[in-house]
């Protein structure tokens, strides 16, 4: 088969007689020819024998009859060939059988990269709620506007094939986040892996046939988790601002370094999940919100003193929420604010106060790392590891353990 028949795509009409003997109408059919390939389908129009053209694959006339039918046919051949077209600008490869299937509303399998792409960000946002957390499909809403931007950025079209998916296209992803949106590596590498999840959905569709980010090499670096010191939590308690948004700031942040909680599962707390003991220790029974993973936390006096702060809140009294926690972004805009009142030289976020818990107010007080990870709700000890620095004043208490060995050395 020459290049020619290779890229020969051509549409043409034909008459058959009818089975039925009472009709002596004809039937129109259309024949598809791709790469060598035909197929032949009704267009359901009927014709009388006198009115049609075989040479020219047509109506002939001008009769109201012709001037329909033709209208039609035209209507059709535009059709099968903006298909064509369009699949042979997004589908690296594609059949005969794929226009057919298009044209008469079969395709299912056939999609482009954005098509594909759109159908898992869809599928991801239903899910909020129910199976996954806001935050997760933050990810992949992020994801997605990278990948969007990356395709014309590389390609020169707002969309590709899925076949056109492959490792030079991973690489070539995490050479554009990493240069023109300057992520670091770790950003970039979760990104990679969150993109290798949409993939492996895509090919238990049918859309692909490898998953390019199984062969991908990158790796996550060990950083340093910033956490406060015992001096910098007493700078916090000591903060006395007359603004009633940065002491609340001020109280959430504290109680989330005195029980670890994320802002996740501190938001979401409620005084229904705390109970006392018959020994009068008060525990929050509740659920990570991001792990479904249950946790069982001992209520320190200093967490219970800020819960008793907001006995007659609204959001208590009303909703029973432990804490009147403000709105994640406006949360983490405070806590600048915070800092500055505390004379605290670090970022102020989130994730730090449960770094401090694990180490500051856990750790480095000798609970160990197994206690740890269950007050955490951690699934697996290798997550706890990530917080639980090994500080120097816990090396220097363990290590002094065994100044008095019985060697003597001469």
């Amino acid at each position: 088969m020459n290049r020619n028949q290779i890229n020969h795509f051509s549409v043409c009409f034909y008459t058959r007689k009818s089975k039925s003997k009472s009709n002596e109408r004809l039937k129109i059919y259309t024949r598809i020819t791709f790469a060598g390939v035909r197929r032949d389908m009704s267009v359901n129009l009927n014709i009388e024998p006198e009115l049609w053209d075989s040479v020219r694959s047509k109506a002939r006339g001008s009769s109201s009859t012709a001037i329909r039918v033709n209208s039609c046919l035209g209507d059709i051949e535009n059709t099968l060939y903006k298909i064509y077209t369009e699949l042979k600008q997004s589908c690296g490869s594609f059949s005969v059988e794929d226009i057919r299937s298009r044209y008469c509303g079969e395709d299912t399998t056939i999609k482009t990269f954005i098509q594909a792409l759109e159908e898992f960000i869809s599928y991801k946002k239903d899910l909020v709620g129910s199976v996954i957390q806001q935050s997760t499909f933050n990810k992949y809403n992020a994801l997605a506007k990278h990948l969007r931007s990356y395709v014309p950025h590389k390609y020169g079209k707002n969309d590709i094939a899925m076949s056109k998916v492959d490792y030079a296209f991973v690489t070539g992803f995490d050479a554009y986040l990493r240069s023109v949106h300057n992520t670091g590596n770790n950003t970039t590498v979760k990104h990679i892996k969150n993109f290798g999840v949409f993939l492996k959905d895509a090919l238990k569709k049918g859309y692909i046939k490898n998953n390019p980010v199984e062969d991908y090499e990158g790796k996550f670096k060990s950083v340093s988790r910033k956490y406060l010191r015992k001096e910098e939590i007493i700078a916090l308690i000591q903060v006395e601002s007359g603004i009633d948004r940065i002491q609340r700031v001020r109280d959430v942040f504290l109680f989330c370094c005195f029980t670890g909680l994320s802002f996740s599962d501190v938001k979401a707390l409620h005084m229904d999940h705390v109970y006392q003991d018959s020994d009068g220790t008060w525990w929050p029974n509740s659920e990570r919100k991001k792990t479904k993973n249950n946790f069982l936390l001992v209520l320190l006096p200093q967490a219970l003193v800020i819960l008793d702060k907001y006995t007659q809140h609204p959001l208590r009294e009303n909703e029973g929420l432990a804490l009147p926690v403000l709105s994640n972004q406006n949360y983490n805009l405070y806590l600048k604010e915070l800092a500055d009142a505390a004379g605290i030289n670090k970022k102020l976020t989130t994730h730090m106060a449960r770094h401090t818990f694990a180490t500051t107010i856990t750790l480095e007080s000798g609970v160990s790392m197994d206690v740890v990870s269950k007050l955490l709700g951690h699934t697996s000890i290798k997550s706890t590891r990530i917080y639980a620095k090994m500080l120097p004043s816990r090396i220097g208490r363990e290590m002094s353990q065994i100044n008095n060995l019985d060697y003597q050395i001469k």
